[in-house]
């Protein structure tokens, strides 16, 4: 639910449009656009087995009005 999501500033997503980038990691730094704001930290550094994901899709509409969405895979750091 988007509603179960944050941005830098604390305010809940009101819906999945505009969204650009899906990241799945362990630990994440938002920064807030406004000056002063201080860098929110979230998740911490993975630990155990490298994960799998099986069947991961995104689901929905294109919107003709953004261009396709690019993949970028990068392998999960050990620590």
């Amino acid at each position: 639910m988007p509603a179960d999501f944050h941005d830098a500033d604390g305010n809940t997503l009101a819906g999945w449009s505009g969204l650009k980038e899906l990241r799945l990691g362990g630990q994440e730094t938002l920064r807030s656009k406004k000056n002063g704001a201080k860098p929110v930290s979230l998740g911490a550094v993975w630990k155990g087995a490298n994960p799998e994901f099986r069947n991961l899709r995104w689901e929905g509409g294109d919107d003709p009005n953004q261009p396709a969405a690019k993949v970028v895979t990068q392998p999960v750091e050990k620590s």
